[in-house]
């Protein structure tokens, strides 16, 4: 299950049992157990969670592709030539205003 996390203070999912208020669950000294509440369970997972908007930008091929033919695709060829810059090039002693 996916939940947005809303950016407020107190997180909100709710579930057969309860709403999870992180300001009684984070913070305070709490041990993980196994018989947490599910509302707690669930809050905890939709945390964990990574974002569809990362999971987009980092390309996973579908879950749906053999593994034996995602092995064999060819990667990227990767350089092992070495590029440098020297500092002096990228900072100014000039001042300027922003615009």
């Amino acid at each position: 299950m996916l939940i947005d996390m809303p950016e407020a203070d107190v997180l909100e999912i709710l579930d057969d049992t309860g709403t999870f208020n992180e300001q009684e669950w984070i913070g305070t000294g709490k041990q993980e157990c196994t018989d947490l509440p599910n509302f707690v369970k669930s809050a905890r997972e939709a945390a964990r969670a990574v974002p569809d908007s990362v999971i987009e930008k980092i390309h996973l091929p579908s879950p749906d592709v053999l593994v034996a033919d995602f092995v064999a695709w060819e990667l990227p060829r990767i350089s092992s030539e070495i590029i440098s810059t020297k500092p002096s090039g990228q900072y100014s002693l000039k001042i300027t205003a922003p615009s």
